[in-house]
């Protein structure tokens, strides 16, 4: 049985109608956070990360001085610690949007992150990165790998919205 869904999605406009259908299917079932740029004069000038249901908090900038960073960006470790006791929750799934390198440097978050995927907690991981999606499914049995991508694009939004009914059937 299906317990964690991976979505692959480069096409942010793609990525973001996909969160808004899990939004409003969900409603108040999910824990977790997204990740989402701050732009300035249109390029990204650092990230915030929004923790659900709705505290959105400075993630990472180039005008932060702390102990950890990640290429340009320094990272603000205390909304890395909020990220980290977002999920998992009782009678939730577990939404993450956003996670990638940047914030797998924070080993509070990696270690939850990997008793999560390795628990019943049910989990819908949306990501721009197939290769990192795909090491991060690798060895779970309840893990479907979903790539929203072209071609593949309507019949995954197909498969996805059969596995959420199949989610919520089973969760809630």
């Amino acid at each position: 049985m299906t317990n964690k869904i991976f979505i692959c999605c480069k096409d942010e406009y793609l990525s973001e109608n996909i969160k808004e259908k899990i939004n409003s299917r969900f409603k108040d079932k999910l824990c977790g956070f997204e990740v989402l740029p701050v732009l300035k004069a249109d390029k990204i000038d650092g990230y915030d990360i929004k923790i659900f249901p709705n505290e959105i908090v400075p993630l990472a900038s180039v005008r932060f001085l702390g102990k950890l960073s990640f290429n340009k960006y320094s990272l603000n470790t205390s909304a890395l610690e909020k990220a980290v006791l977002s999920f998992p929750r009782e009678g939730k799934i577990s939404f993450l949007k956003g996670l990638g390198p940047m914030l797998l440097k924070f080993n509070p978050l990696k270690e939850r992150l990997f008793s999560v995927l390795t628990s019943d907690t049910p989990m819908i991981v949306l990501s721009s990165s197939v290769a990192e999606t795909k090491k991060m499914a690798y060895g779970l049995d309840d893990a479907m790998i979903i790539e929203a991508e072209g071609e593949n694009s309507v019949s995954a939004l197909r498969e996805l919205t059969e596995k959420i009914k199949e989610f919520e059937r089973r969760i809630i």
